[in-house]
């Protein structure tokens, strides 16, 4: 099995959306779930406690430092880069706005 990447949004306040957890249950049926999160400094150990604790195997960090629309672009940014780093088999990310982009 090879690579999932599950993009792990999170709301206006920098932490992870409940639903998160669901797309890495659905990516341990699929393969070895890898997240990518955009987050603030100050958000990071948050962020990665919260994808591990959701069962990720690994967990790629790209520091942003807006808010707002800015998190938005930088989880497109983000997941850019993760999809080119990892060459995944799937990509699994929540129905909103913002990962529509992805």
């Amino acid at each position: 099995m090879g690579t999932v990447l599950v993009l792990a949004s999170t709301d206006r306040k920098g932490r992870i959306r409940e639903s998160v957890g669901t797309l890495l249950s659905m990516a341990r049926r699929l393969g070895d779930p890898v997240t990518v999160v955009a987050a603030r400094a100050d958000e990071v150990d948050d962020a990665v406690e919260t994808v591990t604790a959701a069962g990720a195997s690994k967990v790629l960090i790209a520091e942003i430092t807006g808010t707002g629309e800015w998190r938005e672009n930088a989880e497109l940014e983000a997941a850019t880069a993760a999809y080119a780093a990892v060459n995944p088999i799937a990509v699994l990310a929540i129905n909103a706005v913002g990962a529509r982009e992805v």
